[in-house]
């Protein structure tokens, strides 16, 4: 491999670990700030696996036709910059919910720091997953799906007093 190509590979693999390394902080974040909205949301994420999965296969194919439906009308522009950031927030708080179960499967510590440390845990080994070739793909756009539907079925269902 030429060194020009390794450096490149090495760029793009540095910046996906980065990313990563985002959406484990920025999930770590939202399941501290919000636990009942986190709670809620994996009840959803655990009792309704199969729904959750294909309300997230259709509310993402519906966004992306939204988004795309509102960059053609260019007056519409910043209407569809603020719905795709309302998209991409639903995708990340999903993600959240997953690295949240996988850790739960993997740490077994159940001290006040559980929640953060099994949202670390699943984050980082859903991440290495994801790394796969094919697989790691098809298990991301599946997560991503299950957890963006958890979103949605979390968010409709009422509060708990």
């Amino acid at each position: 491999m030429e060194p020009k190509a390794f450096f490149g590979l090495a760029a793009f693999l540095l910046l996906v670990a980065v990313a990563q390394l985002g959406i484990i902080g920025t999930s770590v974040w939202f399941t501290a700030s919000y636990p009942q909205a986190a709670s809620r949301i994996r009840g959803a994420y655990a009792a309704r696996g199969g729904r959750c999965v294909l309300v997230g296969a259709i509310d993402l194919i519906l966004s992306f036709l939204v988004f795309a439906l509102l960059v053609k009308l260019k007056a519409l522009a910043l209407l569809a910059v603020l719905w795709a950031i309302l998209v991409l927030s639903m995708a990340i708080i999903g993600l959240a919910v997953a690295y949240w179960d996988v850790g739960g499967r993997i740490t077994s510590d159940r001290s006040e720091n559980s929640t953060t440390r099994a949202v670390i845990a699943g984050g980082i080994a859903t991440a290495c997953a994801f790394m796969a070739p094919v697989l790691g793909q098809v298990l991301f756009v599946a997560t991503l799906c299950r957890g963006t539907g958890a979103v949605v079925l979390g968010s409709l269902t009422r509060r708990s007093e």
